[in-house]
Protein backbone atom coordinates (compact mmCIF):
# COMPACT_ATOMS: atom_id res chain seq x y z
CA UNK A 1 0.00 0.00 0.00
CA UNK A 2 1.02 3.59 -0.58
CA UNK A 3 -0.73 5.82 1.96
CA UNK A 4 -0.94 9.59 1.58
CA UNK A 5 -1.35 10.16 5.32
CA UNK A 6 0.44 8.29 8.10
CA UNK A 7 -0.58 8.52 11.76
CA UNK A 8 2.00 7.69 14.40
CA UNK A 9 0.26 7.53 17.77
CA UNK A 10 3.05 9.05 19.83
CA UNK A 11 6.69 9.71 19.10
CA UNK A 12 8.60 8.42 22.12
CA UNK A 13 12.03 7.67 20.71
CA UNK A 14 14.53 8.32 17.93
CA UNK A 15 13.23 5.37 15.89
CA UNK A 16 9.67 6.71 15.64
CA UNK A 17 10.90 10.24 14.90
CA UNK A 18 13.25 8.95 12.19
CA UNK A 19 10.39 7.00 10.61
CA UNK A 20 8.19 10.10 10.69
CA UNK A 21 10.86 12.32 9.12
CA UNK A 22 11.66 9.72 6.44
CA UNK A 23 7.98 9.37 5.57
CA UNK A 24 7.50 13.14 5.45
CA UNK A 25 10.63 13.46 3.33
CA UNK A 26 9.07 11.16 0.72
CA UNK A 27 5.92 13.28 0.47
CA UNK A 28 3.62 11.72 3.05
CA UNK A 29 1.64 13.79 5.51
CA UNK A 30 2.65 12.47 8.93
CA UNK A 31 0.55 13.21 12.00
CA UNK A 32 1.76 12.34 15.48
CA UNK A 33 1.75 13.37 19.10
CA UNK A 34 4.54 14.39 21.43
CA UNK A 35 3.84 15.17 25.07
CA UNK A 36 4.99 18.74 25.73
CA UNK A 37 3.60 21.86 27.35
CA UNK A 38 3.72 24.06 24.24
CA UNK A 39 4.28 23.96 20.48
CA UNK A 40 7.82 25.34 20.61
CA UNK A 41 8.82 22.70 23.15
CA UNK A 42 7.62 19.97 20.76
CA UNK A 43 10.52 20.79 18.44
CA UNK A 44 13.02 20.58 21.30
CA UNK A 45 11.53 17.33 22.58
CA UNK A 46 11.80 15.66 19.17
CA UNK A 47 15.47 16.59 18.97
CA UNK A 48 16.16 15.36 22.51
CA UNK A 49 15.43 11.78 21.40
CA UNK A 50 18.70 11.80 19.44
CA UNK A 51 22.32 11.63 20.53
CA UNK A 52 24.19 14.93 20.48
CA UNK A 53 26.20 13.99 17.38
CA UNK A 54 22.98 13.21 15.43
CA UNK A 55 21.00 16.33 16.35
CA UNK A 56 22.40 18.70 13.73
CA UNK A 57 21.36 16.43 10.86
CA UNK A 58 17.97 15.70 12.43
CA UNK A 59 17.44 19.42 13.06
CA UNK A 60 18.02 20.12 9.35
CA UNK A 61 15.67 17.31 8.33
CA UNK A 62 13.02 18.49 10.78
CA UNK A 63 13.35 22.07 9.53
CA UNK A 64 12.83 20.84 5.96
CA UNK A 65 9.85 18.55 6.64
CA UNK A 66 7.88 20.04 9.53
CA UNK A 67 4.66 21.75 8.48
CA UNK A 68 3.25 22.73 11.88
CA UNK A 69 3.14 21.94 15.58
CA UNK A 70 -0.14 22.28 17.44
CA UNK A 71 -0.53 22.07 21.20
CA UNK A 72 -3.81 22.03 23.14
CA UNK A 73 -4.90 22.67 26.69
CA UNK A 74 -8.47 21.98 27.73
CA UNK A 75 -10.07 24.95 29.49
CA UNK A 76 -13.34 24.84 31.45
CA UNK A 77 -16.05 26.94 29.83
CA UNK A 78 -18.53 29.26 31.48
CA UNK A 79 -21.32 26.86 30.44
CA UNK A 80 -19.74 23.88 32.22
CA UNK A 81 -18.00 22.13 29.32
CA UNK A 82 -14.46 22.41 28.05
CA UNK A 83 -12.90 24.11 25.05
CA UNK A 84 -9.40 23.63 23.65
CA UNK A 85 -6.99 26.53 23.86
CA UNK A 86 -4.47 26.06 21.10
CA UNK A 87 -0.95 27.11 20.33
CA UNK A 88 0.04 26.80 16.67
CA UNK A 89 3.54 26.97 15.24
CA UNK A 90 3.73 27.13 11.42
CA UNK A 91 7.03 26.29 9.76
CA UNK A 92 7.52 29.57 7.92
CA UNK A 93 10.90 30.49 6.39
CA UNK A 94 11.77 32.37 9.60
CA UNK A 95 10.85 29.39 11.80
CA UNK A 96 12.70 27.02 9.48
CA UNK A 97 15.85 29.13 9.83
CA UNK A 98 15.49 29.22 13.62
CA UNK A 99 15.27 25.42 13.72
CA UNK A 100 18.21 25.00 11.33
CA UNK A 101 20.34 27.39 13.40
CA UNK A 102 19.27 25.80 16.72
CA UNK A 103 17.71 29.04 17.95
CA UNK A 104 14.80 27.17 19.48
CA UNK A 105 14.48 29.64 22.35
CA UNK A 106 13.17 32.15 19.77
CA UNK A 107 10.26 29.95 18.60
CA UNK A 108 7.80 31.23 21.21
CA UNK A 109 8.39 34.82 20.11
CA UNK A 110 7.98 33.74 16.48
CA UNK A 111 4.59 32.25 17.37
CA UNK A 112 3.46 35.47 19.06
CA UNK A 113 4.42 37.61 16.08
CA UNK A 114 3.29 35.12 13.42
CA UNK A 115 -0.46 35.69 13.47
CA UNK A 116 -0.51 36.68 9.80
CA UNK A 117 1.01 33.28 9.01
CA UNK A 118 -1.66 31.43 11.01
CA UNK A 119 0.24 31.12 14.27
CA UNK A 120 -1.23 31.79 17.68
CA UNK A 121 0.18 31.51 21.20
CA UNK A 122 -1.69 30.04 24.14
CA UNK A 123 -1.96 33.48 25.70
CA UNK A 124 -3.38 34.97 22.49
CA UNK A 125 -5.96 32.20 22.13
CA UNK A 126 -6.90 32.35 25.83
CA UNK A 127 -7.31 36.12 25.55
CA UNK A 128 -9.66 35.58 22.58
CA UNK A 129 -11.67 32.92 24.44
CA UNK A 130 -12.23 35.35 27.33
CA UNK A 131 -13.10 38.18 24.92
CA UNK A 132 -15.63 35.89 23.19
CA UNK A 133 -17.25 35.11 26.56
CA UNK A 134 -16.46 31.38 26.40
CA UNK A 135 -14.16 31.12 29.43
CA UNK A 136 -13.57 33.15 32.55
CA UNK A 137 -10.51 35.27 33.06
CA UNK A 138 -9.55 33.04 36.01
CA UNK A 139 -9.78 29.85 33.92
CA UNK A 140 -7.66 31.45 31.20
CA UNK A 141 -5.00 32.60 33.66
CA UNK A 142 -4.84 29.08 35.16
CA UNK A 143 -3.98 27.64 31.71
CA UNK A 144 -1.74 30.46 30.46
CA UNK A 145 1.89 29.93 29.51
CA UNK A 146 2.67 33.34 30.96
CA UNK A 147 -0.10 34.40 33.37
CA UNK A 148 1.53 37.76 34.12
CA UNK A 149 1.62 38.70 30.43
CA UNK A 150 -1.98 37.54 29.96
CA UNK A 151 -3.07 39.63 32.94
CA UNK A 152 -1.37 42.62 31.31
CA UNK A 153 -3.23 41.83 28.06
CA UNK A 154 -6.53 41.95 29.96
CA UNK A 155 -5.50 45.44 31.13
CA UNK A 156 -4.82 46.51 27.52
CA UNK A 157 -1.04 46.18 27.69
CA UNK A 158 0.60 44.19 24.90
CA UNK A 159 4.39 43.78 24.88
CA UNK A 160 6.38 43.97 21.66
CA UNK A 161 7.56 40.38 21.17
CA UNK A 162 9.39 41.19 17.93
CA UNK A 163 12.37 42.45 19.90
CA UNK A 164 12.91 38.99 21.34
CA UNK A 165 13.22 37.50 17.85
CA UNK A 166 15.72 40.06 16.63
CA UNK A 167 17.56 40.54 19.90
Amino acid sequence: QDPDIIMIGEMRDATSVSAAISSADTGHLVLSTVHTTNAAQAVSRVLEFFKADEREQVRRQLAATLKAAVCQRMVPTIEGGVVPAQEILINTPVVRKMIEENRLEKLSAAIETGTEDGMISFNQHLFNLVKEGKVTKEAALAKASNPQALEMNFQGIFLDEARRILG
